[in-house]
């Protein structure tokens, strides 16, 4: 069961945030481009699907959707492949463009949603691809003992920041224990991530 994040990958995280807001103003592009050909008043998510999946097929099904079963005058049943096959279809160019643009970018498009006609991102979904680069407690005790660690580094950087007692150069002068659990970066201890679940999840799951 997930209780606390300990860890987070912060670069990669903010990396995919960023490239998700980024990617957002190439699907509204498609939305934008197929809505000028007026074929539709409201664009759904399942039809940005189709139209990423083929650009050609989605409109020709349109299209055929309009056509009548059966020919008023002759009553006789429509063959609606074949008479759009016949039919001189819009420029379709710009379309299938952006529609090449989004793939190429290997956008994921669950992280959005369509929302009258404007591409939202979907928080709930992104977030949930995000986890993979968070740490979770696997109990209550462990998240107990990292607050702690976390408690003893903010006491130990409030003192270097007042002593100075911790150098870069002088990262081994640090307990075994103490030096496989903090490292000292930037002027600043840091819990490591392999020395705390190393270390520390032998004493939290006893």
């Amino acid at each position: 069961m997930k209780t606390k994040v300990l860890f987070t990958d912060e670069i990669r995280i903010k990396s995919i945030e960023e490239k998700t807001e980024k990617n957002k103003k190439k699907v509204q592009q498609v939305v934008d481009v197929f809505l000028s050909l007026n074929l539709v008043d409201a664009i759904s998510d399942e039809l940005v699907k189709h139209i990423l999946q083929n650009p050609e097929n989605t409109v020709k099904s349109i299209y055929m959707e309009r056509l009548p079963e059966v020919d008023k005058q002759t009553g006789l049943k429509n063959n609606k492949e074949k008479m759009i096959s016949q039919m001189e279809l819009p420029d379709l160019s710009e379309l299938k463009e952006s529609v090449e643009v989004v793939k190429n970018a290997g956008i994921e498009f669950n992280f959005y949603d369509i929302k009258n006609n404007k591409v939202v991102i979907n928080e709930k979904e992104v977030n949930r691809s995000l986890d993979v680069y968070r740490k979770y407690a696997n109990n209550e005790k462990e998240a107990e003992l990292f607050d702690k660690l976390e408690h003893l580094k903010d006491v130990l950087n409030e003192l270097n920041e007042n002593t100075g007692f911790l150098k870069a150069s002088n990262q081994s002068g640090l307990n075994y224990n103490l030096k496989n659990l903090f490292r000292y970066r930037i002027g600043r201890l840091e819990i490591k991530q392999d020395g705390f679940f190393n270390i520390v999840r032998k004493f939290a799951n006893n």
